[in-house]
């Protein structure tokens, strides 16, 4: 008991210290958001004029990441603002088939491999290379080069559709914490539609609206 409490102790200090770091905005935020499910501040092109709840319809097929969906609310944690934003529903899914690895490690973990061998250990246990990997291909673009057409399938709750696409090199990234946070990297070629859906733009809502919420 004589141990625990002190560990306790040092474990509400930091809680309350972190408390403490956070600005008095994220609070504020926080509050709104958890006590007026109607709040908002910023809205995306296709919720504008729109309330939580409502139907929306983002440009482009369920392949280009459009569709009908719902306004849902998100509490933006880089600027602490609430957005409302038009989630597809249902959420299209697409069974690429890419293999989990190889990813190549950022250039501070391989430096610190080239001078730990434990270090070195760990990246090639984790499957890691220091090296770019060889180019993978999801399913639909298999033996098949970049820039060549290809036909994706998209899954729609239990529909499958497909769609044509072009085959892209693009890099994939994942993130992972390995003495701090890290970002791996691998090429990959992945069928994607020819014209993506227009990314969201978020528009502050009046004060007049606002009174409204």
């Amino acid at each position: 008991m004589k141990r625990i409490l002190p560990c306790l102790l040092l474990l509400a200090w930091h809680v309350l210290a972190s408390a403490d770091v956070l600005p008095p905005q994220a609070a504020d935020a926080a509050e709104r958001f958890r006590n007026n499910p109607g709040a908002f501040d910023r809205t995306d092109q296709w919720c504008e004029g729109k309330r939580v709840d409502a139907a929306c319809q983002v440009d482009g097929n369920a392949f280009e990441g459009g569709g009908p969906g719902i306004c849902e609310r998100d509490l933006n944690r880089r600027d602490y603002q609430i957005d409302l934003h038009c989630v597809v529903k249902p959420s299209p899914r697409i069974e690429r088939a890419i293999p989990d690895g190889p990813w190549q490690a950022d250039a501070d973990v391989c430096a610190l491999a080239a001078r730990s061998d434990s270090v070195a250990q760990t990246v090639r246990s984790q499957g890691w290379a220091c090296t770019e990997p060889p180019v993978l291909s999801d399913r639909f673009c298999k033996g098949v080069e970049a820039g060549q057409g290809c036909v994706a399938e998209v899954s729609l709750g239990d529909r499958v559709q497909r769609f044509d696409g072009v085959c892209r090199r693009q890099l994939d990234t994942k993130g992972t914490y390995f003495q701090g946070r890290r970002t791996l990297t691998r090429p990959v070629v992945s069928c994607e539609p020819e014209h993506p859906a227009p990314a969201a733009t978020l528009k502050p809502v009046s004060a007049w609206r606002k009174l409204f919420q």
